[in-house]
């Protein structure tokens, strides 16, 4: 009857805490959408779902990348993908924003700059 007791106790408490803290959940709805990087002018979508997407402009190999992305706690910022070869290729990056601007940090502190785009994928981007 004792354990009984603290297995309700044990699960209250994991029901009432979140899975997610609130600037978790704001850094992932500010992250969710597409964005131009400003270096390499490709495009990023970034769904509700976890589906993340590489634009490339025309030209350029295979023209788009598909994969997954994950937020940590930490602010980690993490995208899967299989490659050509079938191999799994994981980035990850520090998320932080800089106003408007969505900022990700490696982690040898190089920082990639991106603006939100609004309206439709510009044709440079489209198949």
């Amino acid at each position: 009857m004792k354990s009984l007791k603290y297995l309700m106790i044990a699960l209250c408490i994991t029901v009432a805490i979140p899975s997610t803290t609130p600037a978790q959940d704001n850094l992932r709805d500010r992250l969710i959408g597409m964005w131009l990087d400003y270096r390499s002018d490709n495009l990023v979508y970034f769904g509700k779902d976890g589906v993340w997407k590489l634009y490339l402009k025309k030209g350029e190999m295979g023209r788009s990348i598909t994969g997954s992305w994950v937020l940590a706690p930490n602010r980690t910022l993490t995208v899967g993908w299989i490659n050509m070869q079938g191999q799994r290729i994981t980035l990850a990056w520090k998320l932080s924003f800089d106003g408007q601007e969505m900022v990700l940090t490696n982690k040898d502190g190089k920082q990639t700059r991106h603006r939100r785009l609004k309206g439709s994928i510009p044709e440079r981007f489209q198949q």
